[in-house]
C-alpha cells in the first residue's frame, strides 16, 4: 500500500477528488480524455512564447494550449490509428508522430504549428520507399536529424529535416537489429535494444552507414529508454521491467562501460521505470503506477530522489498503469506528464540538491577494508551495506548533524554524529574495533619483531609455520601481496612505493599481528 498525503485536485472537465503523495512538486492543472487513454508526451513553444503539450492519445494526437497553466486547453486533436503506444518529438515549429499500431498505414503523421492558434497543416509520411507503416519510437537531434526506431523497421532509420521538414531526406539506416528507443548527441547514437537486453552505441560521424562501436546490458536486461547526462560521462538507463532500477554508467570510455550506481524509490520497490529525461543534473522519471519522480544526479555515483508527484494513487506495485510520459523542458519550468488513465498533468517542480557521504569502513587493527558492513542514518533516511573495497554511499535532501551508525559482525558498533550539508559530497572514513575473542589474538604479538630499514624488512617469527605476511597503507590498499613465511627470522624487499606510514600484517589461524612500519 501507498503511503498518502491528502491533496484536493481540480480536473477541468469536472471535480473528481482523490489522494495522492507529493514532494517538491505541486500540480498546477489537469486534463482528462475521458474516451481515451494516453501514451507519450512532448512538449511545444511557439514564436510568441505560448507552451503547448503534444499529447499522444488511443485515438489519435492532441494540442493543448497551456499557456494558462491552470486551464489547459485543447485546441486541435488530429484522429489516427486506434492503439496504446503512440510517440511525439518536435523539430522548429514541425511534430513528428509515430505510432505502432500494425493494422494501421498512416506512417509519421507530420504537423506543421506555425499558424497553430488558427489552423494546423497534416501530413502523413510514408518513409523514403513508401512502404513505412509504422514505428515505435523516434528522436530528432539538434542537428536536425530524425531517428525512427522499430516498427515496419526493426533498426533505425535516419532522416535529415533541414531542407523541407515536410519530406524528409532519407540519409541511412543501421543493421536491423531490433531498436525500441534511442537518444543522439553529437556523432554518437545511444540506442535501447529492449528484447537483447542491452545497450548498443553508434558511431554516425557517417550517417550514411553508422557503425556500432559498442554494448553493454542493463541490470535488468530489457533497456527501454536512455539519456545522457549533460556533461556527456554519464548515460542513465530504464529497463521496461517490474521492480527494474535506474542505472547509471560512467562512459568516458564507450567501450568500457562502467556501472557506478543504481537506484529504486525504495529497496522492495515493484513499480516500473519507464521513461527518464535529464535537466540540469536532474533525471526527471515517468515511472508507471508511483508518477513523476525526480532524481538528484548531480554526482551520479549515489542518485537520490528529490521529488514525485503521483499521478496515479489508485495503482500501486508493478505493472503498465499510470504514468507513460514526462517533458521537463519548458523555460516557464513547468513540468508536462502524461497518465494513461487520468489524463494531462501540468506540475511545477521544486528543484532540491541532496548531499551525499561518501567512505570506506576498516578495521582499526589490520586497516582492511571491511566487506557488508552495515551503515546507516539513525532516521532511516538511507542505508547501505558496503562492499568488497569497504566503499558505502549515503545520501539525503535535509542537512543538519546527522548521528551514523556503522555495524560489522565482529566489530564494536560505531556511532557517529556529522554535519550533513545540501549539494556537498563528503567524505568520512572510519575504523571499526574488533569484539575481544579469544587471547590467541593478544599473544601473538609477542611472537614477532618487525624491523624496517631503507630497502628491507626484517621479519622474526617464533608462530605458526603457515602464517602470511602482507603490508598495507593506510587507505587499507594492500602494497605487498600475501607472502607465505616460516618460523625465525626472514628478510622482506620493499617493494617501489613512495615514503611513509605502512602496516605490517602477520595473519595465521591463531589470529592477527600487526604493526606500523616507516618506509624512508
Amino acid at each position: 500500500m501507498k503511503n498518502f498525503l491528502f491533496l484536493s485536485v481540480f480536473v477541468c472537465t469536472g471535480i473528481f477528488t482523490f489522494i495522492s503523495k507529493a514532494q517538491n512538486l505541486s500540480q498546477v492543472g489537469r486534463l482528462q480524455y475521458p474516451s481515451s487513454q494516453l501514451s507519450s508526451i512532448w512538449g511545444y513553444t511557439d514564436n510568441t512564447g505560448k507552451e503547448y503539450a503534444l499529447v499522444g492519445t488511443t485515438k489519435g494526437f492532441s494540442i493543448v494550449d497551456i499557456s494558462v497553466p491552470t486551464t489547459p486547453k485543447q485546441i486541435h486533436f488530429v484522429n489516427g490509428a486506434q492503439g496504446v503506444w503512440r510517440e511525439i518529438k518536435t523539430f522548429k515549429h514541425y511534430a513528428y508522430v509515430v505510432h505502432d499500431n500494425s493494422n494501421d498505414k498512416e506512417g509519421i503523421l507530420i504537423v506543421d504549428m506555425e499558424n497553430l492558434q488558427d489552423t494546423i497543416i497534416v501530413k502523413d509520411f510514408k518513409g523514403h520507399t513508401g512502404t513505412l507503416r509504422k514505428a515505435h519510437t523516434l528522436y530528432i537531434d539538434s542537428l536536425g536529424y530524425m531517428y525512427v526506431f522499430g516498427g515496419t523497421f526493426k533498426g533505425c532509420i535516419i532522416y535529415d529535416l533541414n531542407n523541407d521538414p515536410m519530406n524528409p531526406e532519407y540519409v541511412g539506416i543501421t543493421s536491423d537489429e531490433y531498436i525500441h528507443d534511442g537518444y543522439v548527441r553529437g556523432d554518437t547514437l545511444w540506442a535501447s535494444n529492449v528484447f537483447a537486453g542491452y545497450l548498443s552505441v553508434w558511431n554516425l560521424a557517417d550517417r550514411t552507414s553508422p557503425v556500432k562501436i559498442a554494448q553493454f546490458f542493463t541490470p535488468n536486461k530489457f533497456t527501454h529508454n536512455a539519456w545522457l547526462s549533460d556533461d556527456s560521462k554519464t548515460i542513465f538507463t530504464t529497463d521496461e521491467r517490474d521492480a527494474a532500477p535506474v542505472a547509471a554508467y560512467n562512459i568516458e570510455d564507450v567501450t568500457d562501460a562502467k556501472l557506478i550506481d543504481t537506484w529504486k524509490r525504495n529497496a522492495n520497490e515493484q513499480s516500473i521505470p519507464h521513461n527518464l529525461h535529464v535537466i540540469n543534473d536532474y533525471l526527471v522519471i515517468s515511472h508507471y503506477t508511483e508518477g513523476v519522480i525526480i532524481v538528484d544526479a548531480s554526482d551520479p555515483r549515489k542518485m537520490v530522489k528529490s521529488g514525485q508527484f503521483d499521478t496515479a494513487p489508485t495503482f500501486s506495485g508493478g505493472g503498465f498503469k499510470g504514468c507513460w510520459g514526462v517533458y521537463p523542458y519548458f523555460k516557464s519550468g513547468l513540468i508536462i506528464a502524461s497518465d494513461i488513465e487520468q489524463g494531462l498533468y501540468i506540475l511545477r517542480p521544486t528543484y532540491v540538491r541532496a548531499g551525499r557521504l561518501f567512505g570506506q569502513v576498516f578495521d582499526a587493527q589490520t586497516l582492511l577494508p571491511i566487506n557488508n558492513a552495515f551503515v546507516r542514518f539513525a532516521d532511516g533516511i538511507d542505508s547501505c551495506t558496503t562492499n568488497f573495497d569497504g566503499e558505502y554511499k549515503l545520501g539525503r535532501l535535509n542537512g543538519g548533524l546527522l548521528n551514523i551508525s556503522f555495524k560489522a559482525d565482529g566489530y564494536k558498533n560505531l556511532s557517529i554524529n556529522r554535519g550533513f550539508v545540501n549539494g556537498i559530497t563528503d567524505t568520512l572514513n572510519v575504523y571499526l574495533e574488533r569484539v575481544s575473542t579469544s587471547s590467541a589474538n593478544h599473544d601473538n604479538e609477542a611472537l614477532a619483531d618487525i624491523f624496517y630499514y631503507n630497502d628491507q624488512i626484517q621479519v622474526i617469527w617464533n608462530g605458526q609455520s603457515n602464517a602470511r605476511f602482507t603490508i598495507f597503507d593506510t587507505k587499507g590498499q594492500q602494497v605487498i601481496s600475501a607472502l607465505p613465511i616460516q618460523k625465525g627470522e626472514q628478510l622482506i624487499e620493499w617493494p617501489t612505493i613512495p615514503s611513509g606510514v605502512y602496516f605490517a600484517v602477520i595473519t595465521c589461524e591463531d589470529g592477527i599481528f600487526s604493526k606500523k612500519v616507516l618506509k624512508k
